[in-house]
C-alpha cells in the first residue's frame, strides 16, 4: 500500500509548528532589573537606593556620593498638608487642604560634585514626604 500526502496537510502541519513555537517564546518573563521606559520614551533606571522620609519646612536632603553612572536626580514629593514646595530647577508643587496624598514627580539634572538637593517650602510648617534617588537616564 502506497501512502500519499497532500501538500496542504504538510503546509498546515509546518505552519502549526511555527506558530506554536512563537507563542511559547512570547510567554517568557522579562528580567525585572531592566530599565523601564519613561512616558517620554527614554529608559531610566535608579542608580542608587532612594533616600526617603517625612519632612517639614525647607530641607537640604543628603543623598550620599552619586554612583559613576548617575546622570540625574529623581524627586517624588507627596503633599501632607497645605502649602507650596519648590525644587532647585524651579519645579513647584502646590498642596491644598484637599490635596493631601497628592504626589508629583520630576527629574533634576545632576551637577558635578552634587550630593544633595534642596527642597524649599512656602512656610516652615509645610509637611511632605520625599523620595529622592540618583538616576541613570
Amino acid at each position: 500500500m502506497k501512502l500519499r500526502f497532500s501538500s496542504g496537510i504538510a503546509v498546515a502541519t509546518l505552519l502549526s509548528a511555527v506558530l506554536l513555537s512563537g507563542c511559547t517564546a512570547q510567554d517568557q518573563r522579562e528580567d525585572e532589573d531592566q530599565a523601564t521606559p519613561s512616558p517620554t520614551g527614554t529608559a531610566s533606571a535608579t542608580a542608587a537606593n532612594p533616600v526617603s522620609g517625612t519632612y517639614t519646612g525647607t530641607q537640604t536632603i543628603e543623598l550620599g556620593t552619586p554612583p559613576a553612572e548617575a546622570t540625574s536626580i529623581s524627586v517624588e514629593i507627596t503633599c501632607l498638608g497645605p502649602g507650596s514646595i519648590f525644587l532647585q530647577d524651579g519645579a513647584k508643587t502646590i498642596c491644598g487642604e484637599k490635596s493631601k496624598g497628592t504626589t508629583s514627580s520630576t527629574t533634576l539634572p545632576l551637577s558635578p560634585g552634587q550630593d544633595s538637593t534642596e527642597v524649599k517650602t512656602s512656610d516652615p510648617s509645610v509637611s511632605y514626604k520625599a523620595k529622592i534617588a540618583y538616576e541613570n537616564k
